[in-house]
């Protein structure tokens, strides 16, 4: 009952600072590993008319579990979260959840995103829920990420048909599938945002929230499209993450829409990967991504450790493994 009226008392001031009434106490700026930043989402990308939560919200200072209600969802309405967070040096890990409007005391769960940064070297985990069982844990080396602990950033989540698709500090950077028909939970035309203080052993999840927006804007350039990721068999997302491997992803990519220079950069890419023994390789420079396949994980291997940051074409690619359908 305590926890329920916490919520209760936590959405109320997130409609009040989105309304016009008295923001609560948010710092402006935060120093972090000897850094001054802001604390507020771009607001010329993303208009304060948008924002759901506008106070510092620290789950060490708190008895309750932060939980944001998403209204007026539809993928042509409102499809897109994005959250102002710092995550100190110190935190072991830290998560998010989108629920179910009917999430029944968050035993449902649509996607969790989970970074942890102790656990087996550092390691990226995305899962679901289902009548309080964690389904199939998707996860990925934290070192094929930008950095998400010890600084300030934006963590971006957008949603289409296919599934959830997640933007750190402005780069899109991987999606994971949706394993529930759509369907069956967009009718009701609201999520909630769950940040937990803990983990299901009780031990500390550290971050400090200061903003959130929700609201409709275009997906992120790099952003794979449904058909893209659905036709492509690396299928980027879903996957577990594999000591084995023979496919890599390659964001970063010049764009370009002339089939000339598109051209161009694949044979800079085919000139740059060929030692390795490659198969095939793909490129969407319209959209700044591709992929390499090769003949042998031994390549594949060698390629990942030696070819990341590249200058290629003007860019300086990032390369990573692709993740296989789950």
């Amino acid at each position: 009952m305590l926890q329920e009226k916490r919520e209760a008392q936590q959405a109320a001031a997130a409609r009040a600072s989105s309304f016009g009434a008295p923001a609560p106490k948010r710092a402006k700026f935060v120093t972090v590993a000897g850094k001054t930043v802001s604390t507020e989402i771009n607001k010329d990308a993303f208009p304060v008319s948008g924002l759901v939560w506008n106070q510092d919200w620290d789950p060490t200072q708190e008895t309750a579990r932060l939980v944001v209600p998403l209204t007026d969802f539809a993928l042509d309405q409102k499809q897109t979260l994005v959250l102002r967070m710092t995550v100190p040096d110190s935190s072991d890990k830290w998560g998010i959840s989108l629920c179910p409007r009917d999430h029944a005391d968050f035993k449902n769960v649509l996607y969790h995103f989970n970074p942890r940064s102790k656990e087996r070297g550092g390691i990226l985990v995305q899962n679901s829920r289902r009548d309080g069982q964690w389904e199939h844990a998707v996860t990925d080396r934290l070192n094929e990420f930008p950095a998400m602990f010890g600084l300030t950033f934006d963590t971006a989540i957008q949603i289409d048909t296919w599934g959830f698709h997640v933007t750190l500090a402005g780069d899109y950077q991987l999606s994971f599938k949706h394993r529930r028909p759509i369907e069956e939970w967009q009718q009701d035309g609201q999520l909630v945002l769950e940040v937990p203080r803990t983990d299901d052993y009780g031990n500390p999840q550290s971050l400090k929230l200061h903003q959130i927006w929700w609201g409709k804007k275009k997906y992120h350039p790099n952003q794979p499209t449904a058909e893209e990721l659905e036709a492509d068999h690396s299928g980027i997302g879903g996957g577990e993450y594999e000591t084995e491997f023979r496919n890599l992803h390659i964001s970063n990519i010049a764009h370009s829409d002339d089939p000339a220079e598109e051209a161009l950069i694949r044979q800079e890419l085919e000139d740059l990967f060929a030692k390795y023994d490659v198969e095939a390789v793909k490129v969407i420079s319209g959209r700044g991504y591709g992929f390499i396949n090769f003949k042998s994980a031994e390549g594949a291997a060698q390629a990942l450790q030696e070819t990341n940051g590249t200058r290629v074409h003007g860019q300086d690619i990032k390369v990573t493994k692709a993740r296989s359908r789950g």
